[in-house]
Formats: C-alpha cells, structure tokens, sequence
C-alpha cells in the first residue's frame, strides 16, 4: 500500500521543485504553454517577479521555490549542458533564461517526426529511421 509522503519531506520537496522546473521550461520554450501575461524574449528570458505575478503566486508557490526550483534543475541529469541561466539584471531583478531544447524534431524547431505519415517525414541517414 502507497502511503502518502509528508508535505516536508525531502522527496516530496524534489517531486515539486522538478514539476516546477518542467513547467519552466515549457515556458520558456513553447509561447502556447504560457501563461497569459508571461513577458518573454526572443531569448527565452522571463523575470522571476513576472513569473510570480502571472503563475507562481496562484499556484501557492513564492519567488524564493521558483528559483530554487532553477537552481536544482539548471543542468540537465545526463550532462552539464545547461537548462536554465540565472542573471541580475541592471535593475537588480531575477532573470531566468530557458536554453533551446536538445530534442529537435527533423524540422530543427523542436517539432517531432511522430503522428506525421512518412511520405511527410525525411529519412534521418545518421541514425537510420524516419
């Protein structure tokens, strides 16, 4: 029988600092995943004040989770190829800037090959598939 982890635990802190971090990133990287009033540039920089106001605070989470949040998940697990960059800016505010993603579909913008018919698709020769 699962039973429930407590809210202080050190595994349920992780759970949430990771879906945290994957909500982040999506972000960042896809305009149709933000929450409306998210400023993002061209970049993929968004400010931490900006991200409280128009997600954070309505989620129960404060500036100081979010950042940590970053913080702990700013490498991806299998290397040190960055997620997130932390800055200050001249206005002393918190910038947080989302890295492209490493997944590019055929198209290079992150789009996969899946769901589309292979007449569509182009061979990959490098790997050998669709």
């Amino acid at each position: 029988m699962d039973e429930a982890l407590p809210d202080n635990s050190g595994e349920r802190l992780a759970q949430k600092l990771n879906k945290i971090s994957r909500a982040i990133c999506c972000f960042g990287r896809y305009p149709q995943k933000r929450p409306e009033g998210l400023h993002v540039d061209d970049t993929g920089a968004f400010t931490i004040e900006n991200l409280y106001d128009v997600w954070g605070y309505s989620n129960g989470f404060d500036e100081e989770i979010l950042l940590q949040a970053v913080q702990e998940h700013m490498y991806h697990e299998d290397d040190n190829e960055l997620r997130f960059s932390v800055q200050t800016n001249e206005d002393d505010k918190v910038t947080i800037r989302v890295q492209p993603s490493r997944k590019r579909g055929a198209d290079g913008w992150g789009r996969s090959n899946r769901g589309r018919k292979k007449k569509d698709r182009e061979w990959d020769y490098e790997n050998g598939r669709w």
